[in-house]
């Protein structure tokens, strides 16, 4: 990010790896392939929300699609703005979720030519079944509710159990952290009752798609999916080494495979890869900096629009070394036991479940094993979960259990009208100048 990119709302990432720089080539044959299916109608297309056991639909041979994902391309592909003023201009509330917004403009707005033809590349295909799990976001069984009203199709919402905090007395299963488990033992009851959930998803495309669930196909898939979290959680791992080989920048772009593939050999594949080329970096002593003199945490969905702002930091010698963003895709499964593994996942997860003790265990594990030197917390004003309620827990346990400076910036994630540069950029220098004379005097 050069000087003259610093003050645009809206630049690129410059990546330091080679597979991070193809992705978004995967990114289209995805949107190709859901295209192809739909207009052979071979198989159905299933909305998602963000976080979903999409496993569970590779088994039954169905594509699975996540307009959060879609919104997040539109931010980076800069056709966000336009969409969102289109549900703006239908009486939605300016500080409504902006993924919501983006995607509901897609649905219900009228537009020009010109924005349809930049659209054609990642353009969602209609839906037969919508699917929401209610596992991080409160906007997220309405969201999907009004998808499947606009288009007519059937709706499940899939439960997530609130997990009590008594659970973190229980003895310790990870001894460090591992993706987005909770370190300590669940209950049975909780684990229970998210088998019953996956297992009424189950019946509900068993009853909409008229075939049954082949469960050695999803043992399968599981453990593809187990293949995948291994390779992605030895990517956060590599990158504990000084110096960092891979940034915020690069990890926030490798996720799509986790989000949207999980259960796909392709993923597995993919950051297998990724993870070769990493340990190269590592074993040659080359990090994404040459003087290497600050290491961050960047947490909260990063601002698709503006990945160019990972570069910014590089100028103070800063690199992001670890974000909670991506890492949330990333868990330990077990092929033998799928539907116990898939309810782990995706409905105990530690973003979810974690009381502020277990957080606060979290947080002081990434400081230490990164060697953090501070934070940005990535604030999204539109988002009620990060803004109300991790934002504030994130910021308290990393300034008075772990004693690392923290930086909130005010933004978004596909709005490129919330980001201030000038007011964003000079904050950022000021930080840095206070972490220069913290650290080297």
């Amino acid at each position: 990010m050069d000087a003259a990119d610093s003050m645009k709302a809206t630049s690129k990432s410059e990546k330091s790896l080679h597979a991070s720089n193809e992705v978004f080539s995967h990114v289209l044959s995805y949107y190709k392939r859901a295209h192809e299916a739909k207009a052979k109608k071979t198989t159905k297309i299933v909305y998602h929300t963000g976080l979903d056991p999409v496993e569970i639909d590779y088994a039954m041979g169905l594509i699975p699609m996540f307009p959060e994902n879609f919104s997040a391309a539109c931010g980076a592909m800069q056709l966000a703005q336009p969409l969102i003023e289109a549900s703006e201009s239908m009486n939605a509330p300016e500080d409504l979720c902006s993924y919501f917004k983006t995607h509901y403009g897609f649905m219900k707005g009228e537009f020009p030519e010109s924005l349809h033809k930049a659209l054609s590349r990642i353009r969602l295909p209609e839906p037969d079944l919508v699917v929401a799990c209610m596992n991080l976001c409160r906007l997220h069984p309405l969201w999907m509710k009004i998808t499947a009203e606009h288009y007519g199709v059937p709706y499940f919402s899939i439960d997530a159990p609130v997990v009590p905090p008594r659970y973190d007395q229980n003895p310790l299963v990870y001894d460090t952290q591992w993706g987005n488990q909770v370190k300590h033992a669940l209950g049975k009851e909780a684990i229970a009752y998210g088998v019953a959930q996956l297992k009424e998803y189950i019946s509900f495309l068993e009853e909409h798609t008229a075939q049954k669930m082949d469960y050695e196909r999803l043992r399968d898939a599981v453990a593809h999916s187990a293949r995948m979290g291994e390779h992605f959680r030895e990517i956060f791992e590599l990158r504990k080494n000084v110096p960092c080989p891979a940034g915020g920048e690069d990890l926030n772009t490798l996720v799509f495979f986790a989000v949207t593939m999980a259960g796909t050999p392709e993923a597995a594949d993919f950051y297998a890869r990724v993870v070769d080329e990493i340990r190269q970096r590592v074993a040659e002593g080359r990090g994404v900096l040459e003087n290497e003199r600050f290491r961050l945490l960047f947490d909260g969905i990063p601002p698709w629009f503006n990945m160019g702002l990972f570069n910014y930091f590089h100028k103070f010698g800063a690199i992001s070394v670890d974000e909670m963003y991506p890492e949330t895709w990333c868990a330990a499964l077990d092929p033998s036991n799928p539907l116990e593994s898939l309810a782990v996942k995706y409905m105990l997860l530690m973003a979810h479940t974690a009381s502020y003790r277990a957080f606060a265990e979290y947080s002081q594990d990434r400081v230490r094993e990164y060697k953090v030197d501070g934070a940005i917390l990535w604030n999204l004003r539109t988002c009620r979960m990060i803004s109300t309620t991790y934002v504030p827990r994130a910021q308290a346990t990393l300034e008075q259990d772990c004693g690392v400076p923290v930086l909130v910036l005010d933004a978004d994630q596909v709005d490129p009208r919330r980001f201030s540069a000038a007011q964003i950029l000079n904050r950022i220098d000021a930080f840095m100048e206070m972490l220069e004379q913290k650290k080297y005097g």
